[in-house]
C-alpha cells in the first residue's frame, strides 16, 4: 500500500507515516484514493545536519495532496484522518502552512512517539483513532481561531461577511471603507468584530485569486492581483504564500495536476 520510501501504519479509519515528503503523500493516496481524508503532515529538511545548521522544520495541514509544495525529498512524519469530523465540527478544510503554535509543535513530538510505539504493538485501534482526529480536529480549529465566525444569530458578523464578500475585488476596499459602509467608527469595527477583520479580507481576496488562478490559465499573475483586489503582483504572492506556501505560478502549476 505505501510507496517504497515511506512506512504506513493503518489505524481503522486513519494512518500514521513516516519517510520523504514524496512516498508519505504518495502512501497516503493510495490509502485514500478517493480523497476522504485530510493529512497532518511535519517536515524536515534533508540536508539538517550535514552543515552544522538547524534543521528546518514545517508542519502543513494538507486537504488537496497536490498543493503540498514542501520539498519530496524532505523527511516527514505524518497523520492521515477522515475529513468528515472537521466537516462535522465546523472546521475549514484546507491546505496551508501551520504557524509553529505550541500545539503544532506538540503534536509533532506526538507524532513521532506514536509512530514508534504503534510499529512495537498497535494499541486499541478505536483508542488511536479518537486521539489522532482530535488532535486534527484542534489544530484545524486553532489556525482559524483569530478569524471571527460569521453566525447566523450575530446580524453584524453577516454584514461584515456580506460586505468583505462584495467588495473584496476593489483593492481600494479597506477596514476604513467597511467601517463606513457600517456607519461605525473603525475603533467600533475592531471592539466588535476583532482584529480579525483584516484577516477576513485579505484571506476572501486570495481565495478569489486561486480561483482565477485555478480556472483562468490565460491570465497573467498582475491581472489575478488586480481582480482579486490586491494592489500588486508582489502583494499576492506574499499572501499566497501565506496562506498556501507558494508562489501564485507554483499554485496555478500545482492545480492543473
Amino acid at each position: 500500500m505505501a510507496a517504497e520510501d515511506a512506512y504506513l501504519i493503518a489505524v481503522s479509519r486513519c494512518a500514521v507515516l513516516t519517510g520523504s515528503v514524496g512516498g508519505v503523500l504518495d502512501a497516503a493516496q493510495a490509502f485514500d484514493p478517493m480523497g476522504s481524508t485530510v493529512m497532518l503532515l511535519h517536515t524536515r529538511n534533508h540536508a539538517a545536519g550535514s552543515d552544522g545548521q538547524t534543521p528546518t522544520l514545517k508542519s502543513y495541514l494538507v486537504a488537496e495532496r497536490h498543493l503540498c509544495n514542501s520539498a519530496r525529498s524532505d523527511a516527514a512524519r505524518a497523520v492521515v484522518v477522515p475529513r468528515d469530523p472537521l466537516e462535522t465540527a465546523g472546521t475549514p478544510v484546507t491546505t496551508a502552512a501551520l504557524e509553529a503554535t505550541p500545539l503544532v509543535r506538540a503534536s509533532r513530538a506526538v507524532v513521532t512517539s506514536l509512530h514508534r510505539d504503534l510499529r512495537r504493538g498497535t494499541p486499541s485501534n478505536d483508542r488511536v483513532e479518537h486521539v489522532l482526529i482530535n488532535l486534527v480536529v484542534q489544530i484545524a480549529r486553532e489556525q482559524t481561531s483569530t478569524l471571527p465566525h460569521i453566525e447566523e444569530e450575530n446580524p453584524l458578523l453577516v454584514r461584515v461577511h456580506d460586505l468583505i464578500d462584495a467588495h473584496h475585488r476593489d483593492a481600494r476596499f479597506d477596514v476604513a471603507h467597511l467601517a463606513e459602509a457600517l456607519h461605525f467608527s473603525r475603533r467600533q469595527v475592531y471592539r466588535i468584530v476583532g482584529d480579525g477583520v483584516a484577516a477576513m479580507l485579505s484571506q476572501r481576496r486570495v481565495t478569489t485569486a486561486s480561483e482565477l488562478l485555478r480556472q483562468n490559465p490565460e491570465l497573467s499573475i498582475a491581472e489575478v492581483a488586480r481582480r482579486s483586489g490586491f494592489t500588486s503582483a508582489s502583494q499576492l504572492r506574499l499572501h499566497m504564500n501565506r496562506r498556501w506556501n507558494m508562489t501564485p505560478s507554483e499554485y496555478r502549476q500545482a492545480a492543473v495536476h
